[in-house]
């Protein structure tokens, strides 16, 4: 009886504790900050160490800065200095616990770079990533891949292993 509690109990602390994340998916985590690296929370506000994100959440870095994140997939992330750029969807893991308790996840990331440079490095091979910009929308399916926006909007990316489609 003891143990049939127990597991109850874990169960309603698991269905509370994916309730309470609603209807975002957790996108990734800030693992450095260096300089001025902002998240866009009405308004922007000062981004650190540890900082979760959500899909959707927006992320700008200024002059001389740059952040590193680590998506829900496991993918890294680099934002380079003077960059802005959305989480969309991020791929999540694909363990059982999260198979089995929440609903289907998106099957790929997606990220909208406005402007600046992102370097990806996917430990899923191959990760496959949306990349819009204001010029260009590219799939890419890779292990990693540096994307940069010019101010006028012209698209550079460059992919080590795998295919980048535009």
């Amino acid at each position: 009886m003891r143990k049939a509690t127990c597991i109850l109990g874990s169960l309603l602390v698991l269905t509370a504790m994916i309730g309470a994340q609603g209807d975002q998916d957790i996108a990734a985590k800030v693992l450095s900050v260096q300089g001025r690296v902002e998240v866009e929370q009405s308004p922007w506000a000062p981004a650190s160490v540890d900082l979760i994100l959500y899909s959707g959440n927006r992320i700008r870095t200024g002059p001389k800065s740059r952040a590193a994140l680590l998506l829900a997939d496991e993918t890294q992330l680099k934002v380079s200095e003077n960059s802005e750029l959305q989480l969309s969807a991020v791929r999540q893991s694909s363990d059982l616990l999260t198979r089995v308790t929440t609903a289907p996840r998106a099957d790929q990331s997606i990220l909208n770079i406005n402007r600046g440079r992102a370097w990806l490095r996917s430990k899923k091979k191959p990760a496959p990533v949306r990349v819009t910009t204001p010029s260009v929308t590219a799939a890419i399916r890779g292990t990693e891949f540096d994307i940069q926006v010019a101010d006028d909007g012209e698209t550079t990316a460059t992919g080590l292993g795998g295919s980048i489609n535009f």
